[in-house]
């Protein structure tokens, strides 16, 4: 499945709160328009080159039903590149350029400089953000986003186990890789094999178990995955195996029985039933 960054200020973009006043519509409403146009670009132009592309084809794409032109003269040096005889969207590869460098890297690196080349990242490679040196992308991984950690190898590591095809699993699994690598302690491949047993070990194979223990080491800032800490009774609890008396105070089964008075079968004195009749000096059960 394909897929593409989106970043969260783009509702706040200036260019963004420009284009949604020349078409005289909602912001929320533009960045629908956009992403339509942006998800089809990757399915049919995956390259970001829309060169072929005409006016009337753009707005179809992006579901614009008004005036095509002024639609793409709205995205025109804003969303939109007209450079070096091509027809480009705009920063294209600081958002695709991700999800191609993982399909291309190995399969076909010959059409990855190509499309460097269309796109003169003047000496940065595919999905490499701005300002990152060179040459540290893809194994690195840094500036992954959460949705993308998922789509690295995540569920590759559970492909083995009863946890194979678990979207929670996956989801908080790549939270903790990505937990691990920003308090500077990322897992290698051995270690995070290593790790994924322990989790099934402490979960006990136990889907639920084991996100509730992802999520604890998260949120406390551990480097490793321990097993959940037994939650003490709250108040409104009983004890298994215990009951309460109308003081409030809390006895055990076994104790309550040795309060009931019962009644010698052969004397008929009264006695507790933990205790030997003292008069026949002989041993009763409650039954």
């Amino acid at each position: 499945m394909a897929w593409i960054e989106s970043h969260t200020v783009l509702e706040e973009h200036p260019k963004v709160r420009e284009i949604a006043k020349i078409l005289n519509i909602e912001v929320v409403v533009l960045i629908g328009h956009l992403h339509c146009f942006w998800h089809r670009v990757l399915e049919l132009r995956e390259d970001g080159d829309i060169t072929q592309w005409t006016e009337q084809d753009i707005s179809y794409y992006a579901r614009w039903n008004g005036d095509a032109n002024l639609f793409y003269n709205s995205l025109l040096n804003r969303f939109i590149d007209e450079k070096n005889g091509f027809k480009l969207v705009h920063d294209w590869l600081e958002y695709a350029g991700r999800y191609l460098a993982t399909k291309y890297r190995n399969t076909n690196p010959k059409l990855l400089k190509r499309i460097e080349k269309k796109h003169n990242l003047k000496g940065r490679n595919i999905g490499q953000p701005k300002g990152q040196p060179k040459g540290r992308i893809l194994d690195g991984q840094d500036n992954l986003t959460l949705p993308n950690l998922k789509n690295q190898k995540n569920t590759d590591v559970f492909s083995s186990t009863s946890f194979s095809g678990n979207e929670k699993i996956a989801t908080a699994w790549g939270e903790f890789k990505e937990h691990r690598r920003q308090i500077k302690h990322p897992l290698t491949e051995l270690a995070e094999s290593k790790a994924v047993a322990k989790l099934i070990k402490l979960s006990y194979g136990n889907p639920s178990t084991a996100v509730e223990i992802i999520n604890e080491s998260i949120a406390a800032g551990w480097q490793g995955l321990f097993e959940l800490k037994k939650k003490p009774f709250s108040k409104s609890e009983e004890n298994p195996g215990s009951q309460r008396i109308g003081t409030g105070k809390e006895i055990t089964l076994q104790e309550s029985l040795s309060k009931i008075m019962i009644e010698c079968r052969d004397c008929g004195l009264l006695h507790q039933g933990s205790i030997k009749c003292p008069n026949c000096n002989e041993s009763k059960k409650v039954v």
